[in-house]
């Protein structure tokens, strides 16, 4: 296509929506509550969560239409389902502690960062705020970005050179997210 843009077929989506979930059991283990936290990692993720920031707060306390990072269960919960949101962005309502939130625009997909960096803001993110959960390790990153659907290139340039109708993309997205998430 000269622009490097992959084609995500409507027979790939379907044949990605009916595979099996990738096993998040190692991910999910939960961690030894006293495992120290690498003072760099922690460096790092702060750093990449000034970005966050703009929308869910310095504080993480969140915004009018961007949820919270403290105390939120997504944060703090099974770190798969965080690593998926990083991952794949998230286009639609959202329950974080019981009040719902609809970003405009949505969250982008943040797959074009490293899995050093995505480990690392999540991290910061899961120990920082009154948060308390286990770190991310790289290679937890790793193992999930085989279970997602890039959008080409990270950006716009896929929705205007994709055989597949944005509507088809966000409604195959949208329904792998739930169901992944563990919201169907």
């Amino acid at each position: 296509d000269g622009f490097g843009a992959t084609k995500l077929s409507r027979d790939k989506a379907k044949k990605l929506a009916a595979a099996p979930a990738v096993d998040t059991s190692a991910i999910d283990a939960p961690a030894a509550a006293d495992a120290p936290l690498d003072p760099a990692v922690m460096a790092a993720g702060k750093v990449s969560y000034m970005l966050c920031g703009a929308r869910h707060g310095q504080n993480g306390g969140g915004g009018p239409r961007a949820p919270p990072r403290a105390g939120s269960e997504w944060v703090t919960g099974p770190g798969s389902k965080l690593l998926r949101i990083q991952l794949r962005g998230l286009v639609g309502p959202i329950s974080v502690a019981g009040k719902e939130y609809n970003m405009p625009g949505g969250m982008a997909a943040l797959s074009y960062q490293t899995d050093e960096q995505i480990a690392a803001v999540l991290t910061f993110v899961r120990n920082s705020f009154g948060n308390k959960a286990p770190a991310v390790k790289p290679e937890q990153v790793a193992a999930l970005r085989s279970d997602f659907v890039p959008l080409p290139d990270q950006s716009m340039h896929a929705f205007f050179f994709n055989d597949t109708p944005t509507t088809e993309i966000y409604t195959f997205l949208r329904q792998a997210d739930a169901r992944e998430l563990g919201m169907l």
